[in-house]
């Protein structure tokens, strides 16, 4: 496929993508503040206007457990299935049982669960995606990122699958691209600049085969091309509303109670300001009032009773019911992302669940 049917592709996934960002940017203020909505943006993006952390809270409890139960330390979940059947001999069984055990310990000691978290963490607002890498390092083979949602987009297959995968990556250096793409054509490039790169995953034509191809800045220059025999990306997606290819994840399905819950929370900061320093209405000479400083602590003369007083002025009404409010969608969000109710598998004999 040359890089003017890709770029075409690419335009159709970048629709899509609008279509679910401003959404997904909201879920992520609430549920992943610092992650940046700017795909390359290399600043720690400050969480302003946050007045509670329960969605960040819930979203992490439930991707640490996903992580415990997909990926649990007590149970071997992975290894190598055979298609022997019953013609294959007990030394073929062992040796296949070998190569097994030695796949589950290279993803064991690789850094699949570090990543996982932030990929879990992802799924939470909807959609995530990981990739998966050969180092050429014997000692540690293989090697997860889990990508950045702003990083990348997709489009379905004819029967809804992820079929192909867009992932761009801003502000690599000439050495990072050298290291990742060793095969690439990159004598042109400076080691002195940054450049954004675009990994394109495409299935091919009548085969099983997976056209991967790395361009610079968008679709201007191919970098390197080759077909593979698996994806080096994953995406993985919550549940698909309407005709968004895009899923909708615990954060947004809660997304209303966040809203209130946040607006609640800063009431009650203001409320409980106003409480302890709150608005004083004076009655009585001028003179008396230019001369009056409060100050916790201090006594100040108000002249004769009657003359002069202060009042303070209670700007609040029924705070209980905003705080009802408060419990109300606490409850609710905890309930709609059921992080509470997923069980940890300490259970002996309890089986990992799939992805």
């Amino acid at each position: 496929m040359d890089l003017e049917q890709v770029k075409k592709l690419y335009d159709k996934a970048k629709k899509y993508k609008e279509g679910v960002w401003e959404l997904y940017k909201e879920a992520m203020k609430y549920g992943l503040p610092n992650e940046s909505d700017t795909a390359g943006d290399i600043t720690l993006k400050d969480p302003t206007g946050l007045y509670d952390s329960t969605a960040m809270i819930e979203n992490g409890k439930l991707a640490r457990k996903q992580v415990n139960m997909i990926l649990p330390t007590n149970i071997q979940w992975g290894g190598l299935k055979t298609d022997f059947g019953t013609t294959g001999n007990s030394q073929q069984t062992e040796t296949m049982q070998s190569y097994g055990n030695n796949v589950y310990k290279v993803l064991v000691e690789s850094n699949l669960n570090k990543e996982s978290m932030g990929f879990f963490s992802n799924l939470g607002v909807g959609t995530a995606c990981m990739r998966m890498g050969y180092t050429g390092d014997l000692k540690a083979p293989i090697k997860f990122s889990n990508v950045p949602l702003p990083n990348f987009m997709f489009l379905e297959g004819g029967s809804g699958e992820v079929s192909i995968i867009f992932v761009e990556t801003q502000n690599m250096r000439y050495d990072q691209i050298k290291s990742m793409f060793p095969e690439a054509n990159i004598g042109g490039l400076s080691i002195d600049e940054d450049y954004k790169i675009m990994e394109s995953v495409l299935p091919v034509e009548d085969s099983d085969k997976i056209e991967y191809i790395v361009t610079l800045n968008g679709f201007d220059q191919e970098l390197y091309r080759a077909e593979l025999d698996y994806k080096p990306y994953v995406v993985c997606r919550a549940l698909k509303c309407g005709s968004s290819i895009w899923g909708n994840g615990v954060l947004i399905n809660v997304l209303p109670n966040i809203r209130n819950l946040n607006s609640s929370n800063y009431i009650k900061r203001v409320v409980g300001k106003a409480g302890i320093k709150p608005a004083l209405a004076f009655e009585g000479e001028q003179d008396h009032y230019n001369k009056i400083n409060m100050e916790l602590g201090k006594m100040f003369y108000m002249g004769e009773r009657g003359r002069n007083s202060i009042t303070p002025i209670n700007i609040a009404n029924n705070v209980d019911i905003e705080l009802m409010n408060i419990e109300d969608d606490k409850k609710q969000i905890r309930e709609g992302m059921f992080s509470s109710y997923i069980s940890n598998l300490d259970m002996g004999g309890v089986q990992p669940k799939s992805a």
